[in-house]
């Protein structure tokens, strides 16, 4: 985390490395990113022969504590780092749909449009858990989230914990906020409900929402505003958001997407890559779901092509294709299957 502070405040961007990544894709990942140097830990550079192609900085060695030292441990001024909006903060690796790992790239500008909007209640968010891999995006809004804000961000490996183990730090912690993917919510939910008890924010996503889960969260977790975080990489964790009650679930299948995130544009388009015009021949026809958000072209060596190719433009503005399918059933009813609709079966925008 000190490194990662470190980078950022210096005008510099990170690619997080995930140590259980197979050697072959850290290779690729150091290579395409034109990364020279690497942070990292003592006891991994023996694991990770990869890590040779650049020049590593084991944080831990006693040996750079006389480094460190002589440097000064004063805030670094913005004004003198030279950061802007438009620098670039930070590349994450996705499975990509060719076979390689595709970078995409997230500048400072889209951090702020993500950290600073209204869809939870920072003031009551104070503690949020930082249980994601900062390879995932949902790293952004839980560290972030709560150190933009005042906040703190409690680190821990819930991945490799057990649910008690869990229960215990959201407890001896006070955690007021956390993200989960769907199915560790529907485990937890099953299993072991009360290791959220103490929640009053809980954000699913990740992939698709089960609605029988998710009503019987409702009902196990009174206490916990629960909210469907949906969204792309490309757009930085959430674009859309929809906080869920009972009541918006009456007669459905499926659980909303909501509305997007201030600043932040979602689209129905055809498989053109248009803005879908509505109804043919008075049936809803199925069209690409989109999303778009400050789009701002990454700035790294020879990675321009690589993130460029998941934006299209519509109408001058640029959105993000998920790969999902939607479909504009009736004004402002959108369906999105595997995030919160199917083709012909609306997933109603709430007012």
């Amino acid at each position: 985390m000190i490194g990662l502070l470190g980078i950022l405040k210096a005008g510099g961007a990170y690619v997080p490395l995930d140590p259980d990544y197979p050697q072959a894709r850290l290779e690729y990942m150091l290579a395409q990113s034109g990364c020279h140097v690497v942070l990292s830990e003592h006891d991994l550079m023996a694991d990770l022969p990869v890590l040779s192609v650049a020049k590593v900085l084991p944080l831990d060695a006693a040996s750079y504590d006389a480094l460190f030292g002589a440097y000064s441990d004063a805030n670094v001024e913005v004004a003198d780092s030279g950061v802007c909006p438009t620098n670039l903060a930070y590349v994450i690796y996705t499975s990509g749909s060719t076979g390689q790992p595709k970078g995409v790239g997230i500048v400072h500008r889209n951090i702020g449009r993500l950290i600073y909007n209204d869809f939870i209640d920072y003031a009551s968010a104070r503690t949020i858990l930082c249980a994601a891999s900062p390879s995932f995006d949902a790293f952004t809004f839980e560290l972030w989230g709560a150190l933009l804000h005042g906040g703190r961000s409690v680190l821990a490996g819930a991945a490799h914990g057990s649910f008690g183990e869990l229960g215990r730090v959201v407890d001896r912690q006070g955690v007021d906020c956390a993200w989960l993917t769907s199915s560790l919510f529907n485990q937890l939910i099953v299993d072991s409900a009360d290791a959220l008890k103490n929640l009053r924010w809980l954000l699913v996503g990740g992939e698709a929402l089960s609605i029988e889960h998710v009503r019987e969260g409702l009902g196990r977790l009174p206490q916990a505003v629960l909210i469907n975080g949906y969204g792309p990489t490309e757009g930085t964790t959430f674009s859309c958001t929809y906080a869920i009650r009972e009541e918006g679930l009456a007669g459905r299948s499926t659980v909303p997407i909501g509305r997007p995130l201030g600043n932040t544009q979602a689209y129905v388009v055809d498989g053109a890559g248009e803005l879908f015009a509505g109804w043919r021949g008075g049936r809803a026809v199925p069209g690409r779901s989109g999303v778009g958000a400050w789009v701002s072209g990454p700035g790294w060596p020879d990675g321009g092509e690589v993130c460029a190719e998941p934006f299209c433009s519509n109408g001058g503005r640029a959105s993000v294709p998920d790969g999902g399918f939607g479909a504009v059933v009736a004004g402002r009813d959108v369906g999105v299957p595997g995030s919160g609709g199917s083709p012909g079966e609306g997933a109603r925008v709430p007012d």
